[in-house]
């Protein structure tokens, strides 16, 4: 989650591994490292894309993801919904 591109995997949008392939439901698996980037940055805290996040642990992200997943999100929202969420 630390690193997705590790393993081809995007970690922010504009990755060079970012699929805008219409399949998979325009890349929900195939661009999954972004999520997970998101959610190990908000865990841990890291410097990422020239910012430094602060971690806020992985009882408040497991609380903020469900409200967002539970309230937020809908079955055709993407990336910048999420962010908005």
């Amino acid at each position: 989650m630390a690193d997705p591109s590790i393993y081809f995997d995007p970690d922010k949008m504009s990755s060079p591994w970012y699929h805008t392939f219409s399949s998979d439901n325009g890349g929900v698996h195939a661009n999954g490292g972004i999520n997970n980037k998101a959610a190990y940055l908000m865990t841990d805290g890291d410097t990422f894309n020239g910012y430094v996040v602060s971690g806020i642990g992985i009882g408040k992200v497991a609380d903020i993801y469900y409200e967002v997943q539970t309230n937020l999100l809908v079955s055709g929202s993407d990336y910048a919904n999420l962010y908005s969420a």
